[in-house]
C-alpha cells in the first residue's frame, strides 16, 4: 500500500499485525480476536490505561499522530482521521501537546519541498 504523497510502501494492517505480534487468521476480525480475546493474544495482558494520563496519550500523540498530521500538511495529504484523534485527544486531557510535538520544524523538515522530505524518509537527515 503507497505511503500517500512521500510514495512510501506502508505494510496493510493485518500484514502489521503478523510482523508485530507473529499472529494471522483468515480475516481482520478474527485477528483481532486473537489478539485481544484468546488467552495467547498479546493484547490480553495488556489491559487498557486506567487514565488518560498514559504513555498511550502523552507520548503517542505528540511523537506519532502530530508528526503524521505534520508530514500530510508538508506533502498536501489530508488526515482527517488522525487529526480527529489528536483533537479529541487534546479536549479529553485539556493539553495542546504542542511543547512536546515532533513538529516538522523540530524534525528539520520545515519549509521543503515534498521531494526534499521524501529523500529524508529514504535517506535519513544529511549530516551538517
Amino acid at each position: 500500500m503507497p505511503g500517500g504523497a512521500l510514495v512510501v510502501n506502508v505494510p496493510s494492517l493485518i500484514d502489521w499485525i503478523e510482523r508485530a505480534y507473529n499472529v494471522r487468521e483468515t480475516d481482520l476480525v478474527k485477528t483481532f480476536q486473537r489478539l485481544t480475546a484468546e488467552p495467547d493474544g498479546p493484547y490480553l495482558a495488556n489491559k487498557a490505561a486506567g487514565t488518560l494520563n498514559h504513555k498511550y496519550v502523552t507520548e503517542d500523540v505528540p511523537t506519532g499522530l502530530i508528526p503524521i498530521r505534520e508530514l500530510g500538511l508538508a506533502t498536501g495529504t489530508p488526515t482527517p482521521a488522525i487529526d480527529t484523534l489528536i483533537e479529541m485527544a487534546q479536549l479529553m486531557t485539556g493539553k495542546t501537546f504542542a511543547d512536546e510535538a515532533r513538529t516538522l520544524e523540530r524534525m528539520g523538515l520545515a519549509g521543503i519541498k515534498t521531494a526534499q522530505i521524501f529523500g529524508v524518509v529514504r535517506n535519513g537527515v544529511p549530516k551538517r
